[in-house]
């Protein structure tokens, strides 16, 4: 139980779930349905990649870390930053309804994705101290897990609802502006639930700790960390091992909606959320389970070639979609799902969740010392960056290439990240788990 500063006790499990959920939800209306949005109304792939970018503020949070921690309760920044999210998903819902030009949907996406960041820093920060110390583990698995439902819902629910209210409200913006507005509504039924569930915790008080300069911090961090033998290789390692998963990610549904003659397969957005967000998600779940057992079980030394082939070889299954697209399909729940590019599409989030593992323990590994969560949230800024940038740049790619040849690019490109493992020092990352000392 968690103590509250009258000495009430509040059990973690009546927000640790919400706390996931509400995080999925905000992250996916900034980093997934921006894309599909644009998609849907007819954007270019150029320009949905860019869609990529609305993920910029929350892959740099940590810049604004010592700001929330320095002002005011954690709580109270993430219940303020979850009001906010309702109003702006409920202004982009009424906007996309009536039909104003698509720049100033893209606008409440930009403030979202600005405010995402300080939600983020928020509330992940009041779950470190709500949190007893014995059950923090679980508890933060817990928190996963209700990350990912909420992640399937905005992926699979809320792109089929879209595409379903696109047919009966007079096309994709109303339907869009409808799925947007439900958005607003779920958002608000977790802030009032989480500002009744969230506990007070006495340790949820302002940082007044004199600081140095926090830029100078950040650049002594990190210089520090580079500076490590060996450290150097694992920051590039790190910013571009999912450079393939990134490039693919962006364009995958505007491959599954593209009409054939545009080398697409043609799909609704109702079968592309149900292929995506439901299969998928059940394929995500087993596969981190199993990947993280597979790490702890061989090591991380013995899963990095494997992770890096296991993440980026199943792209090649685009290329076979691309090229000899196959129509036998079996209707599930009304919707006609075509067998071989939903066995290809759950190939592939299985080999994105089995390579991950590897990936995040090398992010723990080098995040050592007394600096430890600022050189933590500088390696995440790291890798989200290294996401977040070749996204912007795949519907760039993609219209110069075309899909089959893009998808072989991507995984060559995937691949090559297999030539820094060497670089890697074992006995760097072998030292550097166990040193007390701060990396600057």
């Amino acid at each position: 139980m968690t103590k509250n500063d009258d000495g009430r006790a509040a059990s973690p499990w009546a927000f640790v779930p919400s706390m996931g959920l509400l995080q999925a939800l905000t992250f996916a209306y900034v980093s997934i349905l921006p894309g599909v949005f644009l998609k849907s109304v007819g954007a270019p792939n150029s320009i949905v990649g860019l869609a990529a970018l609305f993920y910029l503020p929350v892959a740099l949070r940590f810049l604004f870390g010592a700001f929330v921690d320095r002002h005011g309760s954690r709580r109270s920044w993430s219940l303020v930053c979850q009001l906010g999210q309702v109003a702006i998903s409920l202004t982009s819902g009424v906007l996309a309804w009536c039909g104003t030009p698509v720049s100033w949907v893209l606008a409440c996406f930009g403030g979202a994705a600005l405010l995402g960041a300080f939600l983020d820093l928020s509330t992940d920060g009041f779950f470190l101290v709500a949190m007893p110390a014995d059950r923090e583990a679980f508890f933060a698995s817990l928190k996963v897990q209700a990350f990912r439902v909420g992640n399937s819902i905005a992926q699979g629910v809320y792109v089929m609802l879209a595409g379903s209210l696109a047919q009966h409200l007079g096309g994709p913006r109303r339907g869009w502006g409808a799925v947007f507005l439900v958005h607003a509504l779920v958002l608000l039924l977790l802030a009032l639930w989480n500002f009744l569930a969230f506990p007070r915790p006495s340790a949820d008080q302002p940082d007044r700790r004199p600081v140095p300069n926090a830029l100078a911090w950040y650049r002594d961090v990190f210089l520090g960390f580079v500076r490590q033998p060996g450290m150097y290789w694992v920051f590039v390692y790190l910013a571009v091992y999912r450079i393939g998963e990134s490039l693919l990610a962006a364009m995958k549904v505007p491959f599954l909606l593209d009409p054939p003659a545009q080398g697409g397969l043609g799909l609704s957005l109702q079968q592309v959320g149900f292929m995506n967000g439901v299969v998928a998600f059940l394929v995500l779940v087993i596969g981190g389970l199993v990947g993280g057992v597979s790490v702890e079980r061989f090591g991380l030394a013995r899963t990095l070639i494997p992770g890096v082939l296991i993440m980026n070889l199943p792209h090649l299954l685009f290329v076979y979609l691309a090229v000899q697209p196959n129509a036998w399909s079996v209707s599930l729940f009304g919707l006609e799902i075509p067998v071989v590019a939903q066995s290809f599409i759950a190939l592939e989030a299985l080999g994105y969740s089995l390579g991950f593992a590897p990936f995040i323990y090398i992010q723990i590994l080098v995040a050592r010392g007394p600096a430890r969560a600022t050189l933590f949230a500088l390696v995440g800024g790291i890798t989200n960056l290294g996401w977040t940038l070749p996204g912007a740049a795949s519907g760039y790619l993609q219209e110069r290439l075309g899909y089959a040849p893009y998808f072989v690019a991507i995984t060559l490109l995937g691949l090559a990240v297999l030539a820094l493992i060497p670089k890697i020092p074992a006995t760097t990352l072998a030292a550097n788990a166990d040193q007390d000392e701060s990396p600057a």
